[in-house]
């Protein structure tokens, strides 16, 4: 039953954006917690990568959007909405000045339901 393979044989699809998943280690300086990243993993040369070529997530008015917003994840954003070392400009169709849940979804949606806050 593949004992002596990783995973056991079994077949693994992972998934995900590399920015988006941090590395988990409990009182760890910074050298142990990249040391626990997947990619440095003696486990990583065992999968074979595959990279999406479009996102179909986005509809065609929203490509703008997309591309800013690879851009600015990954640090390669045009000088003109780079403003300082750590200051970057938001364009003014990105930016939402009221509730952000109504302007996604409208304000129907929140009609019939009720929902419950925790407190500290």
């Amino acid at each position: 039953m593949g004992l002596y393979v990783p995973f056991g044989g079994k077949v693994n699809v992972l998934g995900g954006d590399w920015r988006q998943i941090l590395p988990f280690a409990v009182y760890a300086n910074r050298t142990a917690i990249v040391e626990t990243w997947l990619k440095n993993s003696s486990l990583w040369s065992s999968f074979k990568q595959f990279s999406l070529i479009s996102n179909m997530r986005t509809e065609p008015h929203e490509q703008d959007f997309a591309s800013w917003i690879l851009h600015f994840s990954n640090g390669t954003l045009k000088k003109g909405f780079q403003l300082g070392e750590d200051i970057v400009e938001i364009p003014e169709q990105c930016v939402v000045r009221e509730f952000i849940a109504e302007e996604i979804f409208g304000s129907s949606v929140f009609v019939r339901k009720g929902y419950f806050m925790p407190q500290e």
